[in-house]
């Protein structure tokens, strides 16, 4: 009696496996104009080429820059079937540990970042229709055109793609992204990746879709070079309130320029700040 009991219990509880794995799960961005959720994002950039090479730590595992913001989205409206979002950057820090002098040679240019705003115009696939950003401060690269993500604009797009149907655990779909230059100092953006619904999370509750990225990026600086990295790395998304959860990527590949072709790695993370 005992034994039927256990295999009852087993059946039911692969039953009940494969009914979730069944569930489909409708993946969107959205809201309510007015709401608004604080997020606080940090880029590690590593490099060990370029003309300030010799002035850098020969320990490896040491990045070169490390930028921090603490920034607020707000969902400031719709037309249609675009989504607009207003992202302004709170507050900023940055730190060179492979390169203390970076921080006395950046310092004054980083932080004028704090009152940046970023205005995105997207569906609710993360599909870009366009992006503006503007800093009551100027231009923090001093005219340089040299924003990668996580320093200024960049940092504040979308990475990813969400798909045209409902989708399983174990799904997965191919997407791309271009997004044109926001400024003339602003590089223009590619974005081509592939995506896997991993699993959905209970978080007190709310239902988090876990999804896995890998792809290609290139961005074109209007006033010349190109840079290229391959793109790996998963996002979380609310499914509740149609949000991003958090989301971690690394990306790495070369930036070309005047000053030759410069290796270079970053790793990004942003996430929800309670």
């Amino acid at each position: 009696m005992r034994r039927s009991a256990v295999l009852a219990s087993l059946v039911l509880a692969a039953v009940a496996t494969t009914a979730t794995a069944q569930e489909t799960f409708l993946l969107r961005l959205g809201g309510q104009p007015g709401q608004t959720n604080r997020y606080q994002g940090t880029m590690e950039t590593f490099m060990r080429g370029g003309p300030m090479a010799s002035m850098m730590s020969s320990d490896t595992t040491l990045p070169m820059m490390r930028i921090t913001t603490i920034s607020t989205r707000t969902m400031t409206g719709t037309a249609g079937d675009t989504l607009i979002f207003t992202d302004v950057i709170d507050s900023v820090a940055m730190e060179s540990p492979a390169m203390p002098q970076m921080a006395a040679m950046m310092g004054a240019a980083i932080s004028q970042l704090r009152g940046q705003t970023t205005t995105t115009r997207m569906d609710a696939r993360g599909r870009i229709f366009g992006i503006s950003i503007n800093n009551p401060n100027g231009d923090p690269t001093g005219g340089r055109g040299n924003r990668m993500p996580g320093m200024g604009g960049g940092g504040q797009r979308t990475m990813f793609n969400l798909p045209a149907q409902a989708v399983r655990l174990g799904d997965t779909w191919n997407d791309s992204m271009n997004v044109a230059s926001a400024g003339p100092t602003d590089p223009a953006t590619n974005l081509v990746a592939s995506y896997r619904l991993e699993r959905v999370d209970n978080r007190g509750g709310v239902g988090v879709a876990v999804v896995s990225i890998n792809g290609s990026m290139a961005q074109v600086n209007p006033q010349g070079g190109q840079s290229r990295f391959a793109v790996t790395g998963q996002f979380q998304l609310d499914l509740v309130n149609h949000r991003l959860a958090g989301i971690t990527m690394t990306m790495a590949g070369v930036v070309t320029s005047q000053m030759g072709e410069i290796p270079m790695r970053m790793l990004m993370s942003q996430s929800l700040v309670p």
